[in-house]
């Protein structure tokens, strides 16, 4: 069975980055924020969530949060848009958004630009933390 991964916001238009986790097997839909993303994740088929993260968002954990409320089964990588608006020190920046990301249930955050191997440990991370949270339904029934 092919995994569902689900690209929310603004990454969603970001056709490379769908090439990429399409060439690791996954199923791939894109999105907007909003109503119609959590509706998606609350099916309960989507196995991971990628959302952008604007760097210096006072609100950013927002999506996060509803997301892991909406199906705590679904894994969420969150990945930093690599800009910010305002010149900030992007180093502390996304350090203090990652910590605040994967306490906030977040399984990884991903610094952009994101490397294949750094994209291929974070899909493997989930795949493992699914299956080992999240046995299949005919595991489950025995």
């Amino acid at each position: 069975m092919v995994e569902k991964l689900l690209i929310i916001g603004e990454l969603a238009s970001d056709e490379e980055l769908a090439q990429l986790f399409e060439g690791e097997g996954y199923e791939v839909s894109r999105m907007p924020a909003g109503p119609r993303a959590l509706e998606w994740v609350q099916r309960g088929d989507v196995a991971v969530a990628v959302l952008s993260q604007h760097l210096g968002d006072a609100e950013g954990m927002g999506p996060l949060m509803a997301l892991r409320a909406a199906d705590p089964r679904c894994e969420i990588l969150v990945v930093s848009s690599g800009m910010t608006d305002v010149e900030l020190p992007t180093d502390e920046v996304s350090m203090g958004v990652a910590v605040e990301a994967l306490r906030q249930g977040a399984l990884d955050y991903l610094r952009r630009p994101i490397a294949l191997k750094q994209l291929r440990v974070a899909l493997g991370h989930a795949r493992l933390a699914r299956s080992a949270t999240h046995p299949p339904d005919f595991l489950a029934a025995e």
